[in-house]
């Protein structure tokens, strides 16, 4: 039982509980009911007003349709009398441009006429182009040689000047050298005489040590035991005086038998005398041994006064082959000295036809200079007369403008400022290039007139080598730039004429299929003297990175003089510079001409979607 209510309670408290989760869903719905019809009933007052506010926009664009009906009817009508006006218009411009057309045709012989005028003019403006191109190129030649032999004349004068300080420097050395030698002389004079004096003693010597001789044989007979021990101090001194003397060098100035030969002789004889003997006792023993001192002495000053002498004759004859070498080196120097004055008076007189030929070509150029201004002054006054009398004849049809504007050559085609550019362009990288081949020409000479002095040290000659290798790259690579050169000046030349072949032919209608055709294969030919031009820029670039080293490394083994005035490591910037500007140069050419054509090919497509 008492399961059965908690049961029925807990049944209750769910029922209860769905209840009020019911009635509050109710309420909820209840609500949101009432919100609804509000909204609604909001909506039809709004849907009435709109409806009131169409209608009035419909009555208003019904006005407004009747207003424009009746604009559309006026306006046809004001069409139709329009329309009628341009009939009559049209028939007037039908006759006025029949009449024209007639006075077209005359025009159009008159300026035929006066384009044969013009085309003869621009012939010898181009001749006149041309020879003035020619003598800037003379010209700069001309400079180039005298600034050549400028340098040379520097470098003579330089030279000149050292070879005369040297010339100063040998005098005075001569000059000192012949006071030494005058110096010496006077000594070897005296020399001589006392060389002279001590000869005639020492044969009075001898003379005394044979009559010595004699008498100590003559005495040796006649000795008897008392007089054994004179004899005995005979033999003594002798013996001591030899052997003092072996101390002596053989090689000083006498022969040794000529030494031995005078050991015995004395000034006074009357020491080996027989009284001297006889009258020898134990008290005076000392007496020889003196005067055999004094021998002695008088040997040893006689061997140094010789060796003096050989030594002294020795000196002469080492200053003598001194002079000797100091004479050729005058001789060469004068012989030098010589070669250089003449080679200064030809270069002077080199200069004076170079000034004169560079004064002769001044006057040129001027007078082709005025001749040019005179027919460009005479192209502008037959240019403006053409323009004056187009626009005076038809100044209300543009069709006519273009058309004459298209057969009659503009300005900038007969007078164009970019071709006076390029053309001046090329002629500074022709002059370039040669200014290049001068100065490696010259650099091949003084190579080679240093190198003949140097023929038998090996390393030079290796060097000289290599060094003629690395410039046979160089020429080849000049004859690159060049066939370049000359490829380029044949591609202008041929749009130059296809230019002036195609401006008398074309009308407003644009270029031909021809003409097109012809840009293309220029474009293509001018891609591939780019392409080549890229390679000679690398190929530029190896060469460049050896050109200082070279040319440095081979000057220093052939003239290593300090004083040198030749700048090697100048010159290589020099060399490197301009064949910097030459590849520039010619890629700035191809560039140009790039542009011009894919420009004209551009103006064509242009054209081409236009019409």
């Amino acid at each position: 039982m008492s399961e059965m209510k908690s049961n029925m309670l807990l049944g209750f408290l769910v029922w209860k509980i769905q209840k009020e989760e019911a009635n509050r869903k109710v309420s909820a719905l209840v609500l949101e009911l009432g919100n609804a019809q509000r909204e609604i009933g909001e909506l039809k007052k709004l849907r009435s007003e709109d409806a009131k506010a169409n209608e009035r926009v419909v009555g208003i664009y019904a006005a407004q349709e009747q207003v424009w009906l009746t604009e559309r009817k006026k306006l046809r009508q004001h069409i139709g009398a329009l329309m009628q006006e341009l009939r009559i218009l049209a028939t007037k411009k039908d006759k006025s441009i029949s009449e024209l057309l007639q006075s077209l045709k005359e025009k159009e012989s008159d300026l035929q006429s006066k384009d044969k005028t013009i085309e003869e003019e621009t012939q010898k403006s181009n001749n006149l182009e041309e020879e003035l191109k020619r003598a800037k190129s003379v010209a700069e030649e001309l400079r180039a040689e005298l600034a050549l032999a400028l340098q040379q004349k520097e470098q003579s004068l330089s030279m000149v000047q050292k070879l005369s300080m040297d010339i100063v420097e040998v005098k005075k050395d001569m000059e000192q050298k012949d006071q030494i030698l005058s110096a010496m002389l006077r000594k070897s004079k005296l020399d001589a005489s006392e060389k002279q004096m001590l000869l005639k003693e020492l044969k009075l010597c001898k003379s005394k040590r044979k009559q010595a001789e004699l008498e100590t044989e003559r005495w040796k007979l006649l000795s008897d035991p008392r007089h054994e021990k004179p004899s005995s101090l005979r033999n003594f001194l002798p013996k001591h005086v030899n052997s003092k003397l072996d101390v002596i060098p053989s090689g000083k100035g006498l022969l040794l038998d000529e030494i031995l030969q005078s050991n015995v002789c004395v000034k006074d004889p009357y020491l080996f005398s027989p009284t001297a003997i006889d009258n020898y006792s134990g008290e005076d023993h000392e007496k020889p041994l003196a005067e055999a001192e004094q021998l002695e002495n008088w040997v040893r000053s006689a061997a140094a006064a010789a060796f003096d002498q050989r030594h002294h004759h020795l000196e002469i004859d080492a200053f003598a082959e001194q002079l000797r070498a100091k004479d050729e080196k005058l001789e060469a120097f004068r012989w030098r000295l010589l070669s250089m004055e003449m080679e200064s008076k030809r270069l002077r007189s080199h200069f004076a036809a170079m000034d004169q030929e560079a004064s002769h070509l001044r006057q040129e150029k001027m007078r082709l200079e005025s001749l040019l201004s005179n027919r460009e002054a005479e192209l502008d006054s037959l240019k403006q007369l053409l323009n004056n009398n187009s626009s005076r004849d038809a100044p209300d049809f543009p069709q006519e403008k273009g058309i004459i504007g298209d057969t009659v050559p503009s300005n900038a085609d007969i007078n164009n400022p970019a071709t006076w550019k390029m053309n001046l362009h090329a002629l500074g990288v022709s002059c370039k290039i040669k200014m290049l081949k001068q100065k490696l020409l010259m650099l091949e000479r003084l190579t080679g007139k240093q190198a003949q002095f140097e023929k038998d040290n090996d390393s030079v000659r290796l060097n000289i080598q290599g060094f003629y290798l690395f410039m046979s790259v160089l020429n080849k690579q000049l004859s690159r730039y060049e066939s370049l050169q000359e490829k380029i000046d044949d591609l202008c030349r041929c749009l130059h004429e296809s230019e002036a072949d195609t401006t008398t032919e074309r009308l407003g209608s644009g270029r031909r299929k021809e003409e097109t055709k012809k840009l293309e294969h220029f474009l293509d030919e001018t891609f591939q003297l780019q392409r080549y031009m890229v390679a000679t820029g690398q190929k530029l670039v190896e060469i460049q990175r050896k050109i200082g080293s070279v040319f440095v490394g081979v000057f220093r083994e052939v003239d290593d003089r300090p004083d040198s005035l030749f700048d090697m490591k100048r010159f290589a910037d020099n060399v490197r510079a301009l064949f910097k500007e030459v590849q520039r140069g010619l890629e700035v050419r191809i560039v140009r001409i790039i542009g011009g054509l894919e420009g004209a090919l551009a103006c064509d497509g242009i054209t081409l979607l236009r019409t």
